[in-house]
């Protein structure tokens, strides 16, 4: 399932009117421009488009049931302080509560669409069905199918 920006935003808005509690936990501040720009030089990897519109749009933390790192400096998700210590060619967005990471490979200094996971254990990369990070958002943090 490919998920558009005007689609996601029609899913956030739908689900805060039919569920206003899953969004009652603070999410961290949207990302500006140069903050973003700072956060690319420093990965020395061009976050996919769609994640960057979601940090700009609504700043990631807490966002319905998925904890998404964030452009917010002040914030323990913020995204510089959650990389894997050894991957240069991963850039997570996420984790899944057990120590794997959800984010996106690292091509020729580009975020690749693709979701993917960083198993802790193997140290090794495994595809996701899912395609896109607002699809993951979707699914993880606003439940749809």
């Amino acid at each position: 399932m490919t998920v558009t920006r005007d689609a996601f935003q029609a899913l956030v808005e739908s689900a805060r009117a039919d569920h206003p509690l899953w969004f009652d936990l603070p999410t961290d501040e949207t990302a500006d421009p140069e903050s973003l720009d700072f956060i690319e030089q420093d990965l020395g990897a061009t976050l996919p488009d769609d994640y960057r519109w979601f940090l700009s749009t609504f700043g990631g933390g807490d966002f319905a049931f998925a904890r998404l790192y964030s452009g917010d400096r002040n914030s323990d998700l913020f995204l510089l302080a959650n990389q894997p210590k050894v991957r240069r060619d991963f850039v997570a967005v996420s984790d899944d509560g057990t120590g794997n990471l959800i984010g996106f490979p690292v091509l020729g200094g580009m975020c690749q669409e693709r979701v993917m996971f960083l198993d802790h254990e193997t140290e090794s990369l495994r595809p996701s069905e899912i395609i896109g990070f607002l699809e993951f958002v979707a699914r993880s943090g606003l439940q749809e199918p």
